[in-house]
């Protein structure tokens, strides 16, 4: 945050999330801001106290988001990852967890932004069950197995690509996976120091996994 920059009390009647939301958007510095909404409903309904807001310097900001809604989405999340890959490939025969039907894909051909998370599932694709002291002690898993455990279990299916020389880590193979879909314009990493961010960032640099790599993707698939 910049040193001079200050946020107003919140107008009457105006939630705390929401006047949070309203100083990221007004921050300069702030490319995009994600909205994850409890419902529809609860969306639009906190949208609907912007009609009144008039404290000055927010005003703007309350017609730029009516005029963002009224123009439909932009960008798409999509979880995508080793484990789960359906959003952007088609699921195997007996697939085991829900299948996403190449989301990736279908919001790519209408112009939307694709935003992949869960690119290490929660951790689980680091291949061990250890947390960080940074990160949360407790996850649960989205549209992958019943439990972290069970995640990090999967993950190690994927140890073959590294012992066969493709990527240094698992991670690395992870990462290079979702970077490697052109579809995809943003890849969140979840990180929780220095280091895990320099290892990401490696990752991101070395680009897509070789097509010997991905084709081994497949057989590991296949065989779940």
């Amino acid at each position: 945050m910049q040193p001079n920059s200050w946020s107003p009390p919140p107008p009457a009647g105006q939630s705390g999330c929401l006047h949070a939301l309203l100083f990221a958007i007004a921050c300069a510095w702030v490319v995009v801001v994600t909205i994850v909404a409890q419902s529809a409903a609860w969306f639009y309904d906190q949208f609907q106290l912007l009609q009144g807001v008039t404290t000055p310097g927010w005003f703007w900001v309350a017609a730029a988001l009516h005029q963002a809604l009224a123009s439909g989405a932009q960008t798409i999340q999509a979880c995508f990852n080793l484990i789960n890959p359906s959003a952007g490939i088609s699921a195997p025969p007996n697939f085991p967890f829900q299948d996403y039907q190449q989301l990736i894909d279908r919001a790519a051909e209408r112009g939307l932004g694709v935003i992949a998370i869960r690119v290490l599932a929660a951790g689980a694709l680091s291949g061990s069950a250890d947390r960080h002291p940074n990160a949360a002690q407790s996850v649960e898993p989205i549209a992958t197995g019943s439990s972290f455990a069970a995640d990090v279990a999967w993950a190690r299916r994927f140890d073959a690509l590294v012992a066969e020389g493709y990527a240094s880590s698992l991670v690395e193979v992870a990462i290079r996976f979702v970077v490697g879909k052109p579809e995809v314009a943003t890849t969140l990493v979840g990180i929780s120091s220095i280091e895990q961010f320099d290892q990401a960032l490696a990752a991101v640099n070395q680009g897509a996994l070789l097509h010997e790599a991905s084709a081994r993707l497949q057989t590991i698939w296949q065989a779940t």
